[in-house]
């Protein structure tokens, strides 16, 4: 084995290779749905086509997941196979159901003298799979030296110099992460070597392209290809990773049609020509390359209804531009004259001004169609019967609330506003609890500033980015803190001021089963995280909300399908909802400020 890199411990059971028909077993508990979204991910990048999904759950069976139906078990017969992968995560007690291993261990390791490299959880993960299958283990070897002459499992730990005594009679089983390093190190020695550690059924698809590996797409956002569903899907490109992505369509039961090329290239199988799509109903088009998002434009076909672009979460043909903050992080930038601002109106000293701050769901600039604070401004003009009013929509994608309430004190009281509308609440499930105002992406710039900058001999500086007092409260109170924060500024001032919470798609009641099968195939733990740390339950608890602010989680119960993904509405019609909701709270006030008689309202 010199010279050669190590073998896997666990490989593919043979019999997913067999022309039966294949299953994953999927239960209702958090872990056993990871568990088959992992096991399909890895079939998959694979090459192994799966039939689908078996659970004995009566909620789960008739959904679907990654597109594939999730059946009952007692549809079932003896001759169709149910996989799961109990080395990944120990689950699957129903053996009556005939469930095999989806990974067994490498049939070329003997029983030897095997050695584990690493006593961490990745080597106590190993030994117990060895143990359970009749194998024994000599010893451990670690280089840490807080482990030496320490046991596991009444084994002792060694260094690795204790191996300079060994040849070929023992097998090294590298237990570890960064396994690749140390079978570099060690692939000399005539050890026959095995290799494990538990990101094998998590790393992401990648395509191989002129020897360079791309992602092509995750299983964890795997939700938004729900677009895809009950479309005739086109790719627009034959390119290699075009071509990767189409066999994974196939081994997903989409209904994969065919490339797309230009005039200016030659037709081969399975191409049509770009224009030709125009005379088709019921299609949709896939992109790797953004740039031919130009073209899809030029022929009036619409981002998110007719095309996507490779995971972009925003039309790439709107040139919506995003540059750093030094405050924030990140900020839009637009060309209203205001950093992260959109202005819908004419912008007057003696204008109504209104300044709605929030993340992607009030962002004017992610999607194609109208975002609700610029159907609020349209309806609110048309209803005047004038255009004396003036809407800053100061969303921002990704902002939580504390980045909100930076830019109030920041942006917004300089705009001089009469009312501050807030409309957010999903992202502060994203946030660090206990260091919510370190927003992502400034930690990252500080860190690479910190670890690049020529340290002033005149000052002392640590190695570590300050994150602030660490805070003990949970995502709700953090919330709240914040928007009663950003009330009292606005009081201060004399502005009037409403928060909005926003709905979420985990949180809505009455999901339709398109929705349900979007959330089973967002990574499983997700949607259970969003529904269960959310703040619809603490509007109904909580006996402290104040009356400036609006529980919106429910404004979608019962309305069908109105979610792209988790918390983003599908269309126009979504964002004219929210629009009208916020309209009802606001538009006496607004009313009453402008010098309308409201008598008669």
């Amino acid at each position: 084995m010199a010279g050669t890199q190590a073998q896997e411990l666990l490989v593919i059971n043979p019999l997913l290779y067999s022309a039966e028909e294949k299953y994953i077993w999927i239960d209702e508990s958090i872990d056993e749905r990871r568990n088959a979204q992992c096991l399909f991910d890895y079939l998959l990048k694979r090459k192994i086509y799966v039939n689908g999904f078996v659970s004995k759950s009566k909620l789960l069976t008739g959904l679907k997941m990654y597109n594939k139906k999730i059946l009952g078990s007692c549809m079932l017969n003896k001759k169709q196979l149910i996989f799961s992968d109990t080395y990944f995560r120990p689950y699957c007690s129903e053996k009556e159901f005939g469930i095999q291993n989806a990974r067994i261990i490498n049939p070329d390791l003997d029983k030897r003298e095997i050695v584990i490299w690493g006593a961490g959880i990745t080597g106590d993960k190993v030994y117990q799979i060895l143990a359970e299958n009749g194998y024994t283990v000599k010893f451990f070897i670690d280089s840490a030296i807080t482990k030496r002459n320490t046991f596991k499992f009444g084994l002792p730990v060694y260094q690795p110099e204790y191996l300079e005594d060994f040849e070929e009679d023992i097998v090294v089983i590298e237990a570890m992460e960064n396994w690749k390093l140390l079978d570099d190190s060690i692939k000399e020695r005539k050890w026959k070597r095995f290799h494990f550690n538990f990101e094998a059924l998590l790393e992401g698809i990648v395509c191989d392209v002129n020897g360079e590996k791309k992602s092509l797409f995750s299983l964890a956002s795997f939700w938004m290809f729900n677009h895809f569903v009950d479309k005739k899907v086109y790719i627009y490109g034959n390119g290699a990773i075009e071509k990767e992505f189409a066999e994974y369509l196939g081994l997903m039961d989409y209904d994969f049609c065919g490339f797309l090329i230009d005039c200016d290239e030659e037709e081969a199988n399975r191409c049509k020509y770009i224009e030709e799509i125009l005379y088709e109903e019921g299609y949709y088009i896939w992109i790797y390359d953004k740039y031919k998002a130009e073209k899809l434009n030029e022929l009036g076909l619409k981002w998110l209804e007719q095309w996507e672009c490779n995971g972009y979460l925003w039309d790439v043909t709107s040139d919506r531009k995003q540059g750093l903050d030094i405050n924030l992080g990140f900020t839009l930038v637009t060309e209203s004259g205001y950093p992260g601002i959109v202005v819908y109106g004419r912008d007057r000293q003696a204008d109504y001004k209104i300044a709605v701050i929030g993340g992607s769901t009030a962002d004017g600039t992610v999607y194609s169609f109208k975002s609700w604070p610029q159907l609020l401004y349209e309806e609110l003009c048309e209803d005047l019967k004038k255009d004396e009013i003036t809407i800053y929509n100061c969303g921002v994608s990704g902002y939580t609330s504390g980045q909100e309430l930076i830019k109030l004190v920041r942006d917004v009281l300089l705009l001089n506003p009469n009312m501050i509308i807030v409309y957010d609440g999903g992202n502060e499930l994203n946030i660090d609890i206990e260091h919510p105002f370190a927003f992502s992406y400034a930690q990252k710039i500080y860190e690479f500033a910190n670890e690049h900058m020529v340290k002033d001999s005149n000052a002392i500086f640590t190695d570590k980015v300050c994150e602030g007092v660490a805070s003990k409260g949970n995502r709700f109170d953090g919330w709240l803190f914040n928007i009663r924060n950003m009330h009292a500024i606005a009081k201060e001032h004399n502005i009037r001021f409403f928060s909005f919470c926003q709905p979420i798609l985990s949180c809505k009641e009455g999901k339709t089963e398109k929705e349900k099968n979007m959330l089973l195939s967002m990574q499983s733990g997700q949607a259970d995280f969003q529904e269960k740390e959310y703040f619809r339950r603490c509007f109904m608890e909580r006996k402290d909300i104040p009356n400036y602010i609006f529980n919106f989680t429910n404004i979608f119960d019962n309305v069908d399908d109105v979610f792209m993904d988790s918390c983003h509405v599908k269309n126009e019609e979504g964002n004219r909802i929210v629009a009208g909701k916020i309209k009802e709270v606001i538009y006496e006030t607004v009313l009453k400020d402008i010098g309308y008689d409201i008598s008669g309202v």
